[in-house]
């Protein structure tokens, strides 16, 4: 009877020993499937781990053939917010800053967190609270930035400002008007 029970415990030993290295030998596998043949695993880290932010390039001035200025460029900025980091702060002076009510705000709040209008929302990614500030408001804001941790400016493509009011309507994908078939 010792013999019988000895061998049933010796059986045990094996089993367990044999479970356990099958688990070994599948979570190795399956790191091995992720970290070397499956990509998607490393894109959605990757796009966790960094921010991503977008360089708009500057443009440069036009002028016509006798030198008079056209066109030229007039900065603009975009206030940028991540869901995540923003903590309890002033709202009514962030908006007397950027000269919006707190209706406003809250309803900007809640486009930005609405799935259905933003479907890429994600607490951990920036999301455009108010785009194209000009650059005296941008000065202002810059000033009091540090009051609304999770709330930062991100420049912007400058926006082209006309010189020439009798040129504006002459010009219609590139061509002018006498050039036009």
């Amino acid at each position: 009877m010792e013999n019988n029970t000895k061998y049933e415990f010796e059986n045990r030993r094996y089993v367990l020993g044999g479970a356990v290295i099958l688990l070994v030998i599948i979570f190795i596998i399956r790191l091995f499937i992720l970290q070397v043949v499956d990509n998607d695993y490393k894109a959605w880290a990757d796009s966790n781990a960094f921010l991503k932010k977008t360089l708009y390039p500057s443009r440069g001035m036009m002028y016509d053939r006798n030198g008079k200025l056209l066109v030229y460029n007039q900065p603009a900025y975009d206030v940028m917010l991540i869901m995540r980091e923003i903590q309890p702060f002033d709202t009514l002076d962030f908006c007397d800053v950027l000269g919006i009510t707190k209706e406003q705000f809250l309803k900007r709040i809640a486009d930005i967190k609405n799935r259905r209008l933003n479907p890429g929302y994600s607490s951990y990614v920036p999301q455009v609270f108010m785009n194209q500030l000009s650059a005296q408001e941008y000065g202002v804001l810059q000033e009091k930035l540090y009051k609304f941790p999770g709330f930062y400016i991100q420049n912007r493509t400058p926006i082209r400002v006309s010189q020439c009011r009798s040129c504006a309507g002459k010009y219609r994908r590139g061509k002018p008007e006498r050039y036009r078939e």
